[in-house]
């Protein structure tokens, strides 16, 4: 199936974004009331499509792996632009992408400022970055390790509020499996791999739920990034 065409991309940058040499376009265009707006454009790969937002209609994170972005962070992620940690964490808002970010980094934990105030969102399996940062660093960050600490908390508390909470049972079935994986990890410290032993994961009556016993079931019905958000 041929991509379909979008009215404000040239042939260039149209065939700039099939071929993978770029992530996404900004464009301005002027709309009917006679303002100045700004759409990024991606292409994705699945469904032969080109997808825009406006960057006003997105809501960044207040952290990521318990690093605070700062206000031109904030742009750069609404803006579709790679952003950059100081622990060399790298990441990038993409909606065709199937958690919603491309990150060198599998997994991701996100603080996200909601009604109810802060609450923490882990994000696993990202989709790699394009081009030259494509790399995956497998290497956990400190900030990651602590934060995926507050996901299981405030897991837990969601799960004590309300045992048949689907998604909660889901998110900590979800974590425990990041639990492993960095308890696994021969490259980290044995005191520190001891701190993410799965038994110290409350059970909660998770298995005696249909999420609990197969939680695949359940991740193959949810991207884990919409949820909440």
């Amino acid at each position: 199936m041929e991509p379909n065409r979008h009215p404000s991309l040239n042939d260039s940058e149209r065939n700039q974004l099939v071929r993978k040499e770029l992530a996404n376009i900004k464009k301005s265009y002027v709309d009917k009331e006679g303002n100045i707006q700004t759409e990024i454009i991606e292409y994705d790969q699945r469904t032969k499509q080109f997808l825009s937002y406006n960057p006003r209609d997105i809501k960044a994170p207040q952290s990521v792996n318990g690093q605070e972005l700062d206000p031109q962070q904030k742009k750069k992620y609404k803006e579709g632009e790679t952003v950059l940690l100081a622990d060399g964490t790298a990441f990038q808002l993409s909606p065709s992408a199937p958690k919603g970010l491309r990150s060198n980094k599998s997994g991701l934990v996100l603080s996200v400022l909601l009604d109810g105030g802060l609450s923490y969102l882990l994000i696993t399996g990202a989709q790699k970055l394009l081009g030259k940062e494509s790399q995956e660093d497998k290497a956990y960050s400190e900030g990651y390790l602590q934060a995926i600490k507050e996901v299981q908390k405030q897991t837990e508390r969601r799960i004590a509020k309300n045992p048949n909470d689907r998604d909660a049972i889901w998110d900590l079935n979800n974590i425990k499996e990041e639990y492993s994986k960095i308890s696994a990890d021969s490259s980290l410290p044995k005191a520190l791999r001891d701190e993410f032993d799965i038994n110290a994961i409350k059970r909660l009556n998770s298995i005696d739920t249909e999420e609990g016993k197969n939680p695949r079931k359940r991740s193959e019905q949810d991207n884990g990034f919409d949820r909440d958000l």
